[in-house]
């Protein structure tokens, strides 16, 4: 399939594809084509068919063969990025689509391109605003090209939020990782005095501090089926374990996947999760949710969520304390630049007890977020968040003759820095501070967590 579009400056270039995305992007774009007779059997031409054909491998040695007599020359250039590109080789595409860029600074498709390579190489502050020189073009690019930096936006995002993203579509990307940690507070124990009935004192541990080990690894999973959808999975093993606090030792497993759909300039994912953690003292919970998360881009630098969750908790042995849950809210985030993002946004919810003994367990809960990420150069990044959060229990507690209401507010500071390709060290700390109308469950707690994170 060959699309022909007038270039302002000479030379022109041709871009054919066979693969979805490409044939997207190039019918998309319109991108101009010189006739293969004109070509005959030019090292431009032997590139293109590879590609064409799938042959990107084949396609980036013969450009390496090709490269000095040919370098420079747009059609060769844009042509050898591509085989660069696909076949795992961003650097050398890099280079290729800069050149291109410097023929025509305005030509679409290799600055599509450069942004792809940037994101496959980690960079994703010269990725996102690549992107956006796309989008922003007048006049705009079509439904199909919007889809698809939609999808590699919701990727970047997933690596600005400290998560491995895959660098290519149906690639795995795998990761282990392993932190050092203090916590002052293990159990979430109340340093208050708590009287049973209102009246029978209670004599409770006290607040312990305690250094702690975890261990974590799993994968992720993306990939995009068609222009308008895609799908993900991600998978993960952590286990925590304390120097002296054994009985907290815990072990979770996750796994998290669902479909997603894109639209012209909005994304709708429909995540499914399970997750199950086991301590030590052989205190278990297993979480089930099914949510959805719509976010619109109306233009830029705003952008629009709206979330949605229905879960299931079960606890064993106390399984009185099993619950329904909903969850409703919106959140608002602002990037006056590639390199930060400041949000805000408020949630609410409630949760029914399964069992008529745990109706106490059920609550009304509404809170408040806000926060912001800055990434000071593409090695590292700064991130912020608070909570406010207010939840109004549903019956009285049977233990103290009165209903519970918390007020919890949390704040996160983390630090990351990606030294090499595909590692990351991280420092963060964290502290909450949950005040309740029933002194047993009021509490302080601080973490300080540093670590060191392996992607492949």
């Amino acid at each position: 399939m060959s699309v022909l579009i007038t270039r302002t400056r000479p030379p022109e270039i041709r871009r054919r594809w066979r693969h979805l995305p490409v044939l997207v992007l190039v019918a998309a774009l319109g991108l101009t084509a010189t006739s293969a007779s004109a070509r005959g059997d030019s090292p431009v031409e032997r590139l293109e068919r590879l590609n064409e054909a799938g042959d990107h491998a084949d396609a980036f040695t013969l450009g390496q063969e090709q490269f000095e007599a040919h370098a420079g020359d747009p059609d060769f250039d844009l042509a050898f990025g591509i085989g660069a590109l696909e076949s795992g080789e961003p650097d050398h595409a890099l280079l290729a689509f800069e050149r291109v860029l410097m023929h025509d600074p305005e030509a679409p498709l290799p600055r599509l391109e450069l942004a792809r390579a940037h994101f496959a190489m980690g960079s994703t502050i010269a990725a996102r605003r690549h992107f956006s020189r796309v989008l922003e073009r007048d006049p705009p690019p079509p439904s199909a090209v919007v889809r698809r930096i939609e999808w590699f936006l919701t990727a970047i995002e997933e690596r600005e939020a400290g998560r491995p993203a895959p660098v290519r579509d149906a690639v795995t990307r795998w990761h282990l990782g392993a932190r050092l940690g203090h916590d002052s507070n293990v159990g979430a124990h109340t340093d208050d005095d708590v009287a049973l009935f209102g009246v029978l004192p209670l004599q409770l541990p006290d607040p312990e501090s305690d250094r702690f080990f975890e261990l974590y690894g799993g994968f992720a999973h993306q990939r995009q089926t068609s222009d308008r959808r895609g799908w993900f999975l991600q998978g993960g093993l952590e286990g925590r374990g304390y120097h002296s606090e054994r009985d907290f030792d815990r072990y979770t497993a996750r796994l998290r996947g669902g479909p997603v759909l894109l639209g012209d300039g909005w994304r709708l994912t429909l995540p499914l999760e399970l997750r199950h953690t086991r301590r030590d003292d052989d205190v278990r919970n297993t979480r089930a949710t099914a949510g959805a998360e719509w976010t619109l881009r109306p233009g830029r630098p705003l952008e629009y969520t709206l979330f949605g969750q229905v879960s299931r908790v079960q606890h064993k042995p106390a399984d009185a304390r099993d619950v329904d849950g909903v969850a409703a809210g919106a959140r608002v985030s602002w990037r006056p630049d590639p390199r930060l993002r400041v949000f805000g946004g408020t949630l609410a919810g409630e949760e029914h007890a399964r069992r008529s003994r745990g109706e106490h367990f059920g609550r009304r809960y509404a809170g408040l977020q806000a926060g912001a990420g800055w990434a000071v150069d593409e090695h590292h990044r700064i991130d912020l968040r608070l909570d406010h959060l207010v939840s109004r229990h549903r019956e009285d507690d049977p233990a103290f003759l009165d209903r519970r209401r918390d007020r919890l507010n949390r704040a996160r500071l983390g630090w990351a820095w990606d030294p090499a390709p595909d590692w990351r060290l991280e420092l963060s700390v964290e502290h909450a501070d949950n005040d309740s109308s029933l002194d047993l469950y009021s509490y302080r707690r601080t973490q300080v967590t540093a670590g060191v994170r392996r992607e492949w």
